[in-house]
Parts: C-alpha cells; sequence; structure tokens
C-alpha cells in the first residue's frame, strides 16, 4: 500500500480527541505563526500585484486575501495568502527535515474552511495537524542531500493542503486519496528562484497552496488522483528523489505520534542556516561589547562548501534583492553586529543599501569545517570575529527557536504583534489581541473563519 493511502485514512478517520495534547498545543503554534508571517508579507515586494491580479480575474467571493479585503474563489485566495505567509521568510522550519509546513498547509486550510463555512477550531486543528505531519515525515524520508535542485516546501506542501483540504470538505478516504494523486500531478518548486533573488521563491508556495485547495474540490467532483502518488514507480519519491528514500518515516507510529511537535519558529526573518550565524554574532557582540569599525573579519564555519547562504561569496556579501539578502550569512551577520538585531525592518529595498552593513558583509567569510555537516538538518554553527584588539569565538549547536532551543509563548506573541504592526494595512490593537487568544483557545471556537475576518 502506497503511503498515500495511509495518510488519507489518518486524515479521515481521526478525530480531535485522539490528537496529544503536546501536538494541539504545537499546532496552535503553527497557526498563530503563519498568520503573523502573513500580516508581514503582506506589505512585502509582489504581494499588492498579486491580490489585485487575483481581484482583478474575480469569481466566487469565498475566502478572504488576508490584509486586503478582498475575498476570492478558494484556490486564488490560498494562492494570494501562500505568497504572503512566505515572503518575508519568517515562518516556521521542522529542524530537522528542514521544511517550512505552515505556509502551504495553513494557507490552503483557512481558504478552505472559509469555503465550507462553520468549521471548528477542533477541526481545524485536526486538519492542520495531519497536514503538517505528512509533509515533514516525507521530508525526513528522503536520504538525497540537502538541496536536491527543487524547494520541498512547495512540492511536498502541494500535498499538505490537499489533505488538510480534504478533511476540511469531508472527502471520504477514496476521494483524498485522489486528491493527493492530483496534488502531485501539480507539485513543483525549484532553487532556482532563491539563487536568483526573485519572487517565485514565494510564488511557487502561493500556487501549491492554491494547487492543494483545488486538488482536494476536484476530487469531490469525481475528479481521480493516482493511488500511487508517493511510492509508485512514477511516483514522488521516485521522481524527485531517484527512489533515494527510507520509507520508515512514513509509517512509524502513523496517528499516535505527530510531527508538528518538532516544527520550530524564527527569531529572524531569514533564511534558517542563516540562524545560527546570527545568534553567535548577537551573543558575542554583547558578551565582548564589540564595536563594529573594530571587527577586521568575520569567519563562519559552514560545514559543506559551496554554502548557499555563503556562495558565491561576492554576492552574498553584496545582496542585490531583498530575497538575496534574505539567504544571505553575510548580510545578516553584518546586520546582527552593527544594529544588535535582525528585524523586518532589516529587508526592505533601502535597508539593504546600507553602506556600513555592506562594507561590514564583505569583511565575513566562510571556512570549512567537514565535521558539522548533517545530511539535511541544520547544523551547529562556529564563528570567530577578528578585532583590533583581539580574537572573539564561539559554537552553537541549536539556532534559537529550535524545539531544543524554544521560543516561549510570549515571544511568538510579540513577533505576531510585530508582524501586525508591519502589515499592508494596520489594524486596531484590540484585534490583535483577540485574534491571539482565539488561537490560544482555538478547540473552544466555533467557527475559524472569525479569526480571517478580523484580519481581512
Amino acid at each position: 500500500m502506497d503511503a498515500a493511502v495511509g495518510f488519507a485514512q489518518l486524515a479521515t478517520r481521526l478525530t480531535y480527541e485522539e490528537l496529544p495534547q503536546v501536538a494541539i498545543e504545537a499546532t496552535k503554534r503553527v497557526i498563530l505563526d503563519i498568520l503573523g508571517t502573513t500580516l508581514a508579507g503582506s506589505a512585502a515586494e509582489g504581494a499588492e500585484g498579486l491580490a489585485g491580479l487575483v481581484q482583478e480575474l474575480g469569481g466566487k467571493p469565498e475566502s478572504s486575501i488576508i490584509a486586503y479585503g478582498i475575498r476570492a474563489p478558494s484556490p486564488h485566495a490560498a494562492l494570494v495568502n501562500g505568497f504572503m505567509a512566505r515572503s518575508a521568510d519568517y515562518d516556521d522550519t521542522h529542524d530537522t527535515a528542514t521544511i517550512h509546513s505552515g505556509c502551504t498547509v495553513v494557507s490552503g486550510a483557512f481558504a478552505a474552511a472559509e469555503r465550507k463555512g462553520a468549521v471548528s477550531g477542533k477541526e481545524f486543528i485536526t486538519s492542520v495537524a495531519v497536514a503538517v505531519d505528512m509533509i515533514c515525515r516525507m521530508a525526513l524520508s528522503r536520504r538525497d542531500g540537502r538541496w536536491p535542485g527543487f524547494v520541498s516546501a512547495p512540492v511536498y506542501g502541494n500535498l499538505g493542503a490537499a489533505l488538510a483540504s480534504a478533511r476540511i470538505f469531508g472527502l471520504t478516504e477514496e476521494q483524498t486519496v485522489s486528491a493527493l494523486g492530483i496534488a502531485f500531478g501539480q507539485a513543483a518548486g525549484t532553487l532556482l528562484g532563491l539563487r536568483d533573488g526573485v519572487m517565485t521563491k514565494n510564488l511557487d508556495v502561493g500556487c501549491a497552496a492554491r494547487s492543494g485547495v483545488f486538488s482536494a474540490l476536484a476530487a469531490q467532483r469525481g475528479i481521480t488522483g493516482s493511488p500511487n502518488c508517493m511510492e509508485g514507480q512514477m511516483g514522488l519519491f521516485n521522481v524527485y528523489h531517484g527512489g533515494k528514500y527510507d520509507p520508515t518515516p512514513l509509517r512509524d507510529d502513523l496517528g499516535k505520534r505527530f510531527e508538528v511537535v518538532n516544527v520550530g519558529f524564527k527569531p529572524y526573518p531569514c533564511c534558517r542556516f542563516n540562524h545560527t550565524f546570527v545568534d553567535l554574532a548577537l551573543s558575542l557582540s554583547r558578551e565582548h561589547k564589540i564595536r563594529p569599525e573594530d571587527i577586521e573579519e568575520v569567519v563562519g564555519y559552514v560545514d559543506q562548501e559551496p554554502h548557499m547562504e555563503f556562495h558565491p561569496v561576492e554576492e552574498k556579501q553584496n545582496p542585490r534583492t531583498i530575497t538575496n539578502a534574505q539567504f544571505s550569512i553575510p548580510y545578516c551577520v553584518a546586520v546582527a553586529l552593527i544594529r544588535g538585531a535582525v528585524t523586518l525592518d532589516d529587508f526592505t529595498e533601502s535597508a539593504i543599501e546600507d553602506p556600513a552593513v555592506l562594507a561590514l558583509a564583505r569583511k565575513v567569510f566562510p571556512k570549512l569545517d567537514a565535521s558539522y555537516y548533517r545530511p539535511k538538518e541544520v547544523p551547529p554553527a562556529r564563528m570567530e570575529i577578528r578585532t583590533k584588539t583581539g580574537v572573539y569565538s564561539s559554537y552553537t549547536e541549536y539556532p534559537y527557536g529550535h524545539t531544543r532551543k524554544p521560543m516561549t509563548r510570549e515571544s511568538l506573541e510579540s513577533k505576531f504583534r510585530d508582524c501586525a504592526a508591519h502589515a499592508h494595512r494596520s489594524f486596531p490593537g484590540g484585534d490583535i489581541s483577540k485574534v491571539i487568544d482565539m488561537v490560544n483557545h482555538l478547540e473552544e471556537v466555533d467557527d475559524v473563519a472569525e479569526m480571517i475576518r478580523l484580519l481581512s
């Protein structure tokens, strides 16, 4: 039996009461975090244009585009919200599987829930939990290295949004299997957008959220999809991974253990592989009172070369676009050392041209230490800062926000408020507080669309 069938069985049979409490709480954190990153992303490059395009295309006003007050067909709303959820590069990360799970799953699930209407918080939590679990297990299964050329978030997330939507729409097991098969037929997304610093890095995620909702709707209307979309001869693990995968994570303790509990959160709006270096830059600077003008060189020890966030070195030291800056260790380290923090305000067109930051970024270099190599997960990091008066170094095993170094609920709520403050439009503080409270008590909510109405 293909793993897709097992996930479809779980999605159609699992009840809220069968979810471990730890998985329920973790799922609520993912939901709050994605709502926040979507608000922040509503002011990002391309968001207004994409929302305007969807409005121009028209259609049945089923689901809301967050922060824009636009209602559109549910797949189109998922497209824009998914794009915005990923745009600030502030969304959750499973640090072992290295996948962003909520951007596709939560965006698709909210669009589906608004279309259906009267979806309870308990049902929404269950739908998101099973879908996040599936795509994280898929990412844990692959065995072909860290950057195989495609991006797992849109490829696996396509199926994740389909599973969550299928559950919300009340599809049968057979229909749910078809929804996954249909979604696989549309799954795509390469690293090219990221490497070139263009907005398709975010659009691919939006397309995955849209395709997931559409796939569930198509399956509901009787369109069939392959029941072997994961492990079949031409299924995902053979097509995308050349058969290099371990089937164990796809089945081990399915329905008993949920990978959502291992999802971490970002304290900085940039690539997760930058975070350990930002942590070290901030801690070394504070501990030794390092002045930026005294720095002669900064060395970040990496586990492999070329390292995507360090190479090509000259380009990473001089990022041309906001996306380039989000995926540049030299830029993010320089920001941390000069400004004492890395925030949303550091990723604007004007901020990435700051001459002081760029001058320091050009002093940040990589050095290989293969002992740090981890095939997929976020590796440990070491940093040395050489100044006019001495050399300071430090090492960290996990980034802040990892489940071993978790952000507190208060920190996540503060992050949500900051994201809301950077949104395309302003929101009353009372509405933001109400959304936080509703997510914290989501199991008591009768209709999750109430939260989206407050944010739209």
